[in-house]
């Protein structure tokens, strides 16, 4: 939509051009919302999508998108040149890998960045299981010993991490990470259920609020 290039990592092949469809049509039902928010003429968002309805394949897509798809691929050694990216951008990722791997991608980042470079993160902090069962809230996960959650969750299967806000933000800041824009969510009813709840000693030390945000989205730059 607009981008010389696109670098994406993915560590195994997940995208499906069907997804991919999907995505244009939603994309194109938004054209005016998109163009109010970035200033991008609307006839011009027009032509570009215009162009992305064409594509006859993934590989087709990737061409006209700009797009270098790397899978499987490593985000903590992108292979690319020092200062040479203007934006990194995860959404719903650094929840689902361990927290080294957190640090090696923030390093990576910090070095692919140009030094007016932002990396922007969407990390969901709620109990994922909430989707499946609706009768357990946000931050029902918080109560499972560590040993128990590791057995269960911290797997390749469907590895989460179940790190607080304050969590990452250190990792961020030992990596030099600069925080120039936060925000985040909180249901006050976690709140409540948090004051009568066994939260694992792993998260000792910290707030019922800091415990309970269940959604941040931040933007950082470390120059």
């Amino acid at each position: 939509m607009g981008v010389s290039v696109c670098h994406t990592y993915d560590h195994l092949p997940h995208v499906r051009y069907e997804l991919v469809i999907m995505l244009i049509r939603s994309i194109e039902s938004q054209l005016d919302e998109i163009s109010k928010i970035t200033s991008i003429p609307l006839n011009v968002l027009e032509n570009r999508i215009s162009k992305l309805k064409k594509t006859t394949c993934l590989e087709d897509f990737f061409s006209r998108a700009n797009i270098i798809y790397h899978a499987p691929g490593n985000g903590t050694n992108t292979g690319l040149k020092n200062e040479s990216i203007d934006i990194v951008y995860s959404h719903a990722v650094l929840e689902h890998v361990p927290e080294k791997v957190i640090y090696d991608l923030t390093i990576e980042c910090k070095r692919i960045l140009k030094k007016s470079g932002i990396a922007y993160h969407l990390i969901g902090l709620h109990d994922h299981y909430v989707s499946i069962d609706k009768k357990i809230s946000k931050v029902n996960f918080l109560k499972y010993p560590e040993f128990l959650w590791a057995f269960f969750v911290k797997n390749k299967i469907s590895y989460h991490n179940r790190l607080r806000e304050k969590q990452f933000l250190d990792i961020f800041k030992k990596c030099d990470g600069r925080i120039i824009w936060l925000e985040n969510k909180i249901n006050s009813n976690d709140i409540d259920l948090l004051r009568n709840m066994k939260v694992d000693k792993a998260f000792q030390g910290m707030s019922y609020r800091e415990l309970a945000i269940h959604r941040t989205e931040l933007m950082i730059t470390f120059s």
